[in-house]
């Protein structure tokens, strides 16, 4: 009797085979973290808690049975609104800090909560690459390209408050893709999470609708009422937190922050549009001294230079690999989500690269996937891989040290 067989015919090599790649995904992200970390801060423990914590503090206040804060230190973007403090971040990273909070306190492990996070984005964009018919090695760099070479690296290792809404919502909405045609009931759920880490992640709703209805074959009747029980509800429950705390559904805090109430145009305006359009698409860094070769802008340097897989990824949507209807719908949503962002008064400072194409990052993942099916230069590839990984550290090493 072969021994890789057990009593109840199970074959251990298959099972072996099966989860792999899984491994080898994990050790490799693993040291690759632990790299980024080592350069991010001295760390003393892998569990250590990131002080920009209003995520954890809001989960406090509502285990004691409060929306507002109980204190509001001058370091942290809290808002004030009738005389109470509240978090201005939406409520989502809150919910996650919950169980961790029963269980660790006000020390919970920030960073090690960002990287297992990170690693459910790493297996899902693998998984979306083997379904999407891309050879398990190819599927496997380009996982670990958009998380190691891209803006989600810094965000991953910084792992304060502005980086936890942003990998979270990352996850979540690579997620959301990964099971839109076998579990579309999840996947719409999930997808309504990452509207309470970044709420322009309900842009994404249209794509998911068009990808259920191509990919999972459902008419479109059966799709909006799965939207409607499944979607809707955890959206409704923000709206109205929204309105319990600021009397404005869409309303999450950051009109009430200190410095937001001092801009003439408010938080988001199209004057904002030339600036951010500039940082985001033109601007180059400047040459440093010996120790630093290259020097960026906080409010943005042009986003291909460290997210040339992103870039890939959004030629690639043109890619006939993926149905027109599929087409049109990303670059229509990813339009749509780019021009909101670059509204913003900050556009993401102070950062290295530009911090906010992590928001189009999940839509970029899935033309990359296309263009890497129709290009097949895998020199190129590996070379663009390397040198994306290779700069973002770079980055990370900059702006660490500033």
């Amino acid at each position: 009797m072969d021994s890789s067989i057990s009593m109840g015919g199970v074959d251990h090599r298959l099972i072996t085979l099966r989860f792999l790649p899984y491994f080898l995904l994990l050790t490799v992200s693993f040291l690759l973290w632990l790299s980024a970390l080592t350069i991010q801060k001295p760390y003393t423990s892998l569990m250590d808690h990131n002080p920009f914590d209003q995520h954890t503090r809001q989960a406090q206040s509502w285990l004691h049975g409060r929306v507002d804060l109980d204190q509001a230190p001058s370091y942290l973007e809290i808002a004030a609104f009738e005389g109470r403090s509240f978090n201005s971040f939406p409520p989502t990273p809150s919910l996650i800090e919950v169980p961790l909070v029963l269980l660790f306190g006000n020390a919970t492990p920030s960073y090690l909560l960002q990287y297992l996070f990170a690693v459910l984005a790493l297996f899902s964009l693998y998984e979306l690459g083997v379904k999407m018919h891309l050879r398990k090695t190819w599927a496997a760099t380009l996982s670990l390209c958009f998380i190691f070479g891209t803006n989600v690296l810094v965000s991953m290792v910084t792992a304060g408050v502005w980086a936890q809404g942003q990998i979270y919502g990352f996850c979540l909405a690579v997620c959301g893709l990964r099971w839109i045609s076998s579990r579309p009931v999840f996947s719409y759920f999930v997808l309504s999470l990452a509207v309470g880490c970044r709420p322009f992640y309900f842009l994404y709703l249209p794509f998911l609708f068009v990808l259920d209805h191509h990919w999972g074959n459902r008419n479109p009747a059966r799709i909006v009422r799965t939207i409607v029980w499944s979607f809707f509800p955890y959206v409704i429950i923000i709206a109205l937190y929204n309105w319990g705390r600021f009397h404005n559904p869409i309303e999450f805090g950051h009109s009430y922050l200190p410095w937001s109430r001092q801009l003439k145009n408010g938080i988001f305006s199209l004057a904002y549009l030339p600036s951010n359009f500039f940082h985001s698409f033109i601007n180059l860094p400047t040459l440093g001294g010996k120790t630093r070769f290259l020097e960026f802008h906080g409010r943005g340097t042009a986003f291909v230079l460290n997210n040339p897989i992103v870039a890939l990824g959004i030629a690639g949507l043109s890619s006939p690999f993926l149905r027109k209807e599929i087409r049109g719908a990303a670059i229509l949503v990813l339009l749509a989500v780019w021009f909101c962002l670059l509204l913003h008064e900050s556009n993401g400072w102070f950062q290295f690269g530009l911090r906010y194409s992590i928001d189009i990052a999940p839509i970029a993942a899935l033309g990359a996937i296309a263009a890497l099916r129709s290009f097949r230069r895998s020199r190129t590839i590996l070379s663009l891989a390397l040198f994306s990984v290779c700069i973002n550290f770079y980055g990370l090493w900059w702006l660490t040290f500033q």
